[in-house]
């Protein structure tokens, strides 16, 4: 799976950080990457209005 990404990063022109500096850089994402995340779309879309 690893190589088939890195195939699909060459041809789309994906540049996928690695190494100490990049590892100090997802550090301090929030929510980690490797953490799942529950999005609830009636919080973010308002609802559609009937009115005509």
């Amino acid at each position: 799976m690893i190589a088939d990404y890195q195939t699909f990063a060459e041809e789309v022109g994906v540049v996928v950080l690695t190494g100490e500096k990049a590892a100090i850089q997802y550090a301090g994402i929030y929510p980690a990457l490797n953490q799942t995340q529950t999005v609830n779309i009636d919080e973010i879309i308002p609802p559609f209005s009937n009115k005509t």
